[in-house]
């Protein structure tokens, strides 16, 4: 009998590399999360037909995931600046050749699903009566490294060795 995930507890992750092209040991859960949407990945069917073809045929082409990734966040002081110092991390990664790493977590589940991208800076919701402010946060994939076996130091129950949130909350955009 199968034990299906609930996305209750799912958090999202990242971790920036230290060596390039070498999966982070230390991840960070994103904090404030309240939706991350699916990551589809849309295979293209390429027409291969030719004129004697009775029949369209069709080879695969390219995965694509969509491009960027919104993340909707609860605004929070703490939460604009984990995402401002994450962006300069990353930032500063990438000049060295080095990606930030995002996991899909689901608690109790072994794997989770892993792909690399560049954060970009926050925007803002609208303002409307009696509702909590959101921003979406943006990120671009350069990367889909899909299920992969969860790195040691998140366990099924979710807990890091380290930090369970990036960067520090100061401000100082």
């Amino acid at each position: 009998m199968a034990l299906e995930f609930s996305t209750v507890g799912a958090k999202v992750y990242v971790g920036i590399e230290t060596s390039a092209g070498i999966q982070p040991e230390t991840f960070y859960e994103i904090p404030n999360v309240s939706e991350a949407p699916e990551i589809a990945l849309d295979t293209e069917a390429l027409d291969c037909s030719d004129i004697t073809d009775t029949i369209t045929r069709y080879i695969l082409g390219r995965q694509d995931p969509g491009g960027t990734i919104d993340f909707t966040l609860n605004l929070t002081d703490a939460v604009i600046g984990a995402w401002n110092n994450l962006v300069k991390a990353v930032e500063t990664a990438r000049g060295k050749g080095q990606e930030a790493w995002f996991i899909y977590y689901y608690n109790g589940c072994a794997y989770g699903f892993f792909f690399t991208g560049i954060p970009t800076m926050l925007g803002t919701s609208g303002i409307s009566q009696n509702e909590v402010a959101t921003t979406s946060a943006s990120v671009i994939t350069t990367a889909i490294n899909g299920w992969l076996t969860l790195p040691e130091g998140l366990t099924s129950s979710g807990t890091l060795k380290a930090d369970t949130t990036f960067g520090d909350d100061d401000d100082d955009n």
